[in-house]
C-alpha cells in the first residue's frame, strides 16, 4: 500500500510539474504532442476533461468517469449502481472547493467527493447534460436537453432552482453555457444569445445572432469569443470571423478553449482539432490522421489536453522545432540569458530563437565547421578562411569581417570576449588575424581539437597527445594528461 501511494504521488507530479505556455507562432506540428489510447489503458469517447485542484486529470468517457494521474487510469465507481444511468458522461466540473460535479448522457448528474462518487439529482433526471459551470459567487449551473429544449438549473446555499419562460429564457436549439470572470452567465440557443446580468433575476437577449454547433470561451482579457458554423469571432466584434469546418457526426458537439496565450483550440470539427493563434485570421487544423477530437482542456502548467474518440492527447511546449532537411555540421552556440541560438548547416549559419517556425538563415556559406561566440559575436570557420560575425540585437549580421590566418578545427571565446582557435597550437585572434598564443600553448605539439571558456578567465583545451589541460596566459596545466583518462577520448 506504501508503495503504491509513492507510485501515485509521483505520477500526480508529472501532471504538475512547472511548464510553459505553448507559444502560438509554432504551427501544431511543432508542438511537443503525446497520446494515450486504449492499449494504453485510456479510455475511449472521452466528451469532457477537467483538472482538479490535487492536478488530478478527470475524464469523462463512454465507460464512465476516470482519473487519469500521468500513469495509470483509474475507473471512478459509484458508491451504488443506477442501472437506469448512461455510462457515457458529457460534462465535467472541477469545482473550486474540490468537488467533481459530474453530467452523464442519461440519469442526470453526480458528485465526487471525499472518496465517493454519489447521485446528486434534486428530481427525476431528465434528457441529457450538456454542461456544469460554477458561476463567480460559487453557484453551480447545470444545463440539460430534453427533446431539443434547454433545462437549466442552479444549485447555491444548499438549495436548487430551476430556471425557465420567467427567468427569460427562449426556446431554441440546444447551445453552450459561459460562467463569465464578471459574475455574468451566458447562453447560446440558437438563434439567439442570452446574458444573466449579476444579481440579475432574468436573462436578457443580445443583439448577436448565433449559428448552430455554437460554443463559447473567455480569453484572459475578458472577451467572450463565439465558435459556431458561421465562424469564430469575439460577441464584441471588431474582428473578422474565421471560418471553421462543418459539425455534422451525430452526437458530436463544437467546444472551444481560448488558452492564456490567446490561441483558440477547437474541437467537434469534422477536420479534426483545430486552433486559432493569438491575433490570426486563418484556422489551423492538425496535420495527419487525427481522431475525431471531442473536448479541450488547459491544465495549470499550460499544456493543452483534447480528448478524443479514442483516447486523450497532450500538446506542450516543444524543446526543439524542426530544421528542415538540411543537416547540422556544427554544435549549438547557446550564449547564457540570450534569447537565440546559433549553429552551421550545409548553407551556413543559422539562428533559432522565439516567433519562429523555421531556423534562420543569418550568414550563407558553405563548408563552415567550426562556429563559437555569442549573441554579440560569432567566429565562423569555413574551408574558405574565418569570417567574424558582429550581429544586431536581433540577432542577425549586421557587419562580416574576413579573418586571415591558418585553417583552424576548434575555437571559443572567454570570459573577456577574446576569441582563441585551435590546430596544431593556440591562435588568438588579433584585429582581422589569427595569431599564435604566448607560451607553451602557442607551440606546435598535438592538435588542440577542443577548446571551452572554463569560466574564470582561462580555457579548456583537449589537446592530442597532451590530453585535457587548463590554459591561462599561454601556459599549460595538465588535468587528465594522455593515456590516463579513464574515460577514453574527450570530444565535448
Amino acid at each position: 500500500m506504501k508503495r503504491r501511494a509513492i507510485i501515485t504521488a509521483s505520477a500526480a507530479m508529472l501532471l504538475a510539474q512547472p511548464g510553459q505556455a505553448l507559444d502560438p507562432s509554432q504551427s501544431i506540428s511543432q508542438l511537443r504532442h503525446s497520446r494515450w489510447t486504449l492499449k494504453d489503458g485510456a479510455p475511449g469517447n472521452v466528451r469532457a476533461l477537467a483538472q482538479g485542484k490535487d492536478g488530478y486529470l478527470w475524464l469523462g468517457s463512454s465507460t464512465g468517469l476516470y482519473r487519469f494521474d500521468g500513469i495509470r487510469f483509474e475507473r471512478m465507481l459509484a458508491d451504488r449502481d443506477d442501472p437506469r444511468r448512461s455510462l457515457q458522461v458529457t460534462a465535467l466540473l472541477a469545482a473550486r472547493n474540490g468537488d467533481i460535479w459530474v453530467g452523464h448522457d442519461f440519469g442526470g448528474i453526480a458528485l465526487y467527493r471525499d472518496g465517493h462518487l454519489r447521485d446528486a439529482n434534486p428530481w427525476p433526471a431528465q434528457g441529457g447534460v450538456a454542461g456544469i459551470v460554477e458561476a463567480r459567487d460559487g453557484s453551480i449551473w447545470v444545463a440539460a436537453e430534453a427533446r431539443g429544449k434547454m433545462l437549466l438549473s442552479r444549485y447555491q446555499h444548499g438549495r436548487w432552482r430551476r430556471y425557465g419562460a420567467q427567468q427569460g429564457l427562449t426556446d431554441g436549439m440546444m447551445g453552450p453555457m459561459l460562467a463569465a470572470s464578471d459574475g455574468s452567465l451566458y447562453l447560446a440557443l440558437p438563434p439567439h444569445l442570452l446574458r444573466l446580468a449579476p444579481g440579475a433575476a432574468r436573462f436578457a437577449p443580445l443583439a448577436m445572432q448565433v449559428a448552430p454547433f455554437a460554443a463559447l470561451d473567455e480569453d484572459r482579457a475578458g472577451r467572450i469569443w463565439l465558435a459556431d458554423d458561421s465562424g469564430i469571432r469575439p460577441i464584441s466584434g471588431g474582428q473578422a470571423a474565421a471560418r471553421l469546418d462543418p459539425v455534422n457526426t451525430p452526437y458530436v458537439t463544437r467546444h472551444i478553449h481560448v488558452d492564456r496565450q490567446g490561441t483558440a483550440w477547437i474541437t467537434g470539427q469534422n477536420g479534426g482539432l483545430a486552433r486559432l493563434p493569438a491575433g490570426g485570421d486563418k484556422v489551423e487544423a492538425a496535420a495527419g490522421h487525427m481522431p475525431l477530437s471531442l473536448a479541450a482542456l488547459e491544465d495549470r502548467e499550460g499544456n493543452i489536453w483534447v480528448g478524443t474518440e479514442t483516447g486523450v492527447e497532450r500538446y506542450a511546449a516543444a524543446s526543439l522545432i524542426g530544421a528542415g532537411e538540411e543537416a547540422l555540421v556544427t554544435g549549438f552556440v547557446a550564449p547564457a540569458r540570450s534569447a537565440h541560438i546559433f549553429y552551421a548547416g550545409i548553407g551556413g549559419v543559422y539562428r533559432v530563437g522565439p516567433g519562429q517556425r523555421q531556423p534562420r538563415l543569418i550568414f550563407p556559406r558553405a563548408d563552415i565547421g567550426v562556429l563559437c561566440g555569442d549573441d554579440r559575436q560569432l567566429l565562423a570557420i569555413s574551408l574558405e578562411g574565418a569570417f567574424l560575425l558582429d550581429l544586431d540585437d536581433r540577432g542577425d549580421v549586421r557587419r562580416t569581417t574576413s579573418v586571415e590566418g591558418p585553417l583552424s578545427v576548434s575555437c571559443a571565446r572567454d570570459d573577456r570576449g577574446q576569441f582563441w582557435t585551435g590546430m596544431d597550437r593556440l591562435y588568438r585572434l588579433d584585429g582581422g588575424r589569427l595569431v599564435p598564443a604566448s607560451g607553451a600553448a602557442g607551440q606546435p605539439g598535438g592538435t588542440i581539437t577542443l577548446l571551452r571558456a572554463d569560466g574564470h578567465g582561462g580555457l579548456i583545451a583537449g589537446r592530442s597527445r597532451r590530453g585535457l589541460l587548463r590554459i591561462r596566459d599561454g601556459e599549460e596545466t595538465a588535468l587528465l594528461p594522455a593515456g590516463t583518462s579513464p574515460i577514453g577520448s574527450i570530444l565535448t
